[in-house]
């Protein structure tokens, strides 16, 4: 069958019809002037001596960036954080780390970049068999987009804190001092869809938790004068974040 172009132009004298005018020029994909980006012009529409300055590209018409981040210090212990002892309930969102944004069309690529100081406690409880065993509780950052983790982003913090008592004694030793980290990642993200998209870092933390199913306690007697005094030290896990930001750029 033969294609019928629409027309664009009429002769002088033509009776318009507003509504067959408007389909014309508004209408569905491959009717309407104005259905497609630019109306259908492309490189052949051009004098080759043709170049895209600056001014032709409206704001946010070709790329968008957008970032989030927190200056102060955020100190959060594992009694506060999750719902659960399993890695997979005993995580939260780092504030000041994340960020949530509109994208108000299809984007090519979307590059994902996030920066965060860290130190912590984190511990290992190394006791005889007969006593329990060892107790080593998970603690690690991972990163997500749209809800999925992406795994090679997965950071083991390492321990910092150990309560030792398989030799007999008891021996603790801290670490956190030469445990800071800072980390600077990125990620890159194909054929990005209109919509809301959410990156965030997200911190698992599991807490101290014996073969009762209690946090870790010890007794601990502290001498006053000619006298002892005992107190229960309960073990938390402890991270606290320093200058962190996300950022987010989408390019058409």
């Amino acid at each position: 069958m033969p294609t019928i172009n629409t027309p664009y132009t009429y002769p002088a004298g033509t009776t318009l019809e507003p509504a067959s005018h408007s389909e014309n020029i508004w209408g569905e994909v491959s009717r309407g002037l104005m259905s497609t980006l630019n109306g259908y012009l492309d490189i052949n529409n051009f004098d080759v001596k043709f170049r895209i300055r600056p001014d032709h590209v409206m704001p946010e018409q070709a790329a968008i960036g957008r970032q989030e981040w927190d200056i102060h210090e955020t100190t959060i212990f594992s009694n506060g954080a999750g719902t659960g002892t399993a890695a997979s309930t005993a995580r939260f969102n780092v504030p000041g780390c994340s960020i949530r944004f509109y994208q108000p069309y299809a984007a090519n690529i979307a590059l994902l970049q996030w920066s965060y100081f860290i130190s912590t406690t984190k511990w290992l409880i190394d006791r005889l068999e007969g006593l329990g065993g060892e107790l080593a509780p998970d603690l690690h950052t991972v990163v997500q987009f749209d809800g999925s983790d992406i795994y090679h982003t997965k950071r083991i913090l390492p321990r910092s804190m150990s309560y030792d008592t398989s030799g007999g004694g008891v021996r603790m030793l801290n670490n956190e001092a030469h445990s800071a980290l800072w980390f600077d990642m990125s990620d890159l993200q194909f054929n990005l869809a209109k919509g809301w998209h959410e990156l965030r870092l997200q911190m698992v933390m599991q807490p101290v938790v014996d073969l009762d199913s209690q946090i870790f306690t010890e007794e601990i007697a502290l001498k006053f004068g000619k006298s002892f005094r005992e107190y229960d030290y309960y073990m938390h896990q402890k991270a606290a974040f320093g200058i962190r930001n996300a950022r987010v750029l989408t390019m058409l």
